[in-house]
């Protein structure tokens, strides 16, 4: 699942939010303070935050999860060998003024990949847990990973010819990237950069045209949706030429779209974390849930797009709730994908149900958009068992709630570093699935246990660094606690 909060900022980073109203009331040139390392096409070593590039704003955008440089704390101490590096800027192929290049750590930069299956979505809070294509952190200027912890000290702004030159630390792979004032400029690549220790590089960077997809999201009965998750795709490709936006309460969203392909996908996905999914008597009180909705051969700036989600099929998932006074308010359905090294399926994440309290025996119904129930899903709730189902080519199936039991494993020669693994052999009889319950840290190095464990039969794993170096005996399935399995390492 997700984890909350971002590595702490160094002191030269400041976050600023996303907003296009930022660039309007920009005074891009508030931070002169008149220095000859300020002037355009000057050499920096010591950094400069200053310009003035009014007349080069078209294409700026303001950096959202990202940061701008300060007039002080210019990052990291450049006080070790380096080398030179001569860019020049164009943007539509004539000479850009004014761009403020930049350099960061390469380790920094996470390329926006299309999902694979395995890495987990971690995107629950943002309202898309289910694996889906969309690439919430994606940012045009500085990458789809977390905030640029730290610039590094050379930094400078191109002259009248678009030229600048650069002294950089020496053997270290950049990303080179172009600020102005709080804002960024996408460019139609990153150039990373790597020069030896006295050496000289010359690399070409070019702004990316920017256009706008304008339009609106309605359901199946024409009715405006609020909050939808939109994003623009490559024509072919499942890769982000968009920030992600969010439909406003008419169900209109506009999205600025970087780069120079004639035609485009515009993505639109149901926000869970918006729209909780509910738990329901019945199959006939679950409500219709918009399908995930591609729409292709979009010309960004030439009309408005109109995405019509229609409801998505869905699986029914029946929940036995066996025992009068078990108090059911929470559900969680996470997606798994099939792990190789571990012969194991992994878990994924997937959202909360939960709109309504229940309590005593009966029984409970949750929809699954067939979408996601393309593989087995992981079924859980606070205060009763795991388990999982194999949805594919099912239309309903049945789960019956249970409460868990206490497991434990001890041993010697852990290591403080060292993980847990629990492989959970999870499913009806017959079609059993060997899941990866819990794949976290120990907590101890001599003990591990959980008192809520599936009452399936489990094994315990010992994993240092990615490897199985430690396994128990196999804890058979019963629904009393465990007698404890030891591990010895030594």
């Amino acid at each position: 699942m997700c984890e909350s909060g971002e590595p702490p900022l160094a002191p030269s980073v400041t976050p600023v939010a996303a907003d296009a109203g930022v660039l309007a009331d920009l005074d891009v040139g508030r931070q002169s303070r008149g220095r000859a390392s300020d002037r355009p096409g000057a050499t920096v070593q010591d950094g400069s935050s200053a310009v003035d590039a009014s007349a080069n704003g078209a294409g700026r955008i303001a950096l959202r999860d990202a940061q701008v440089i300060r007039e002080h704390d210019y990052g990291v101490d450049a006080t070790g060998p380096t080398g030179r590096v001569e860019a020049l800027m164009l943007k539509d192929g004539r000479p850009f003024q004014g761009g403020h290049v930049c350099f960061f750590s390469e380790d920094q930069f996470v390329e926006p990949a299309p999902w694979d299956g395995v890495r987990s979505s971690a995107d629950a809070h943002l309202g898309v847990p289910f694996p889906t294509g969309l690439w919430p952190h994606f940012d045009p200027v500085l990458g789809s990973g977390g905030p640029v912890r730290q610039f590094e000290i050379a930094r400078g702004m191109t002259d009248a010819e678009g030229r600048v030159t650069l002294n950089v630390p020496a053997d270290r792979s950049l990303v080179t990237c172009v600020l102005i004032g709080m804002s960024g400029i996408p460019l139609t690549s990153q150039p990373r950069v790597r020069v030896d220790e006295g050496g000289k590089v010359a690399i070409t960077i070019e702004a990316a045209q920017q256009r706008t997809v304008r339009g609106r999201c309605v359901d199946g009965d024409g009715e405006p949706l609020e909050g939808i998750l939109v994003q623009v795709l490559s024509p072919l490709a499942e890769r982000p030429v968009s920030r992600l936006a969010h439909t406003t309460k008419t169900g209109e969203f506009s999205v600025d779209v970087f780069g120079d392909d004639p035609e485009v996908r515009v993505r639109a996905v149901w926000n869970y974390a918006k729209y909780p999914l509910g738990i329901y008597e019945s199959e006939s009180e679950v409500p219709p849930v918009p399908a995930e909705t591609t729409v292709s051969g979009i010309v960004p700036g030439e009309g408005d797009v109109h995405i019509w989600m229609q409801p998505a099929p869905l699986v029914f998932i029946e929940l036995t709730i066996p025992e009068s006074g078990f108090r059911f308010d929470h559900l969680q359905i996470e997606g798994l994908a099939f792990d190789p090294r571990s012969a194991a399926w992994g878990r994924l994440g997937g959202p909360l149900y939960g709109h309504s309290q229940r309590a005593g025996g009966g029984g409970a119904v949750v929809g699954v958009p067939k979408s996601v129930a393309v593989r087995p899903l992981l079924v859980w709730g606070l205060g009763w068992a795991v388990t999982a189902i194999d949805p594919r080519g099912r239309e309903r199936l049945a789960v019956a709630i249970t409460r868990g039991r206490r497991t434990s494993v001890q041993g010697s020669g852990w290591r403080a570093t060292d993980q847990i693994r629990v492989i959970a052999i999870l499913g009806p009889p017959g079609a059993e699935l060997p899941c990866i319950w819990v794949d976290g840290d120990l907590g101890h190095v001599d003990r591990w246990a959980h008192d809520n464990s599936p009452i399936s039969a489990i094994e315990f794993q010992i994993v240092r660094d990615g490897v199985v170096v430690g396994r128990s005996a196999r804890v058979p399935a019963g629904t009393d606690a465990a007698e404890p399995v030891v591990i010895d390492l030594d």
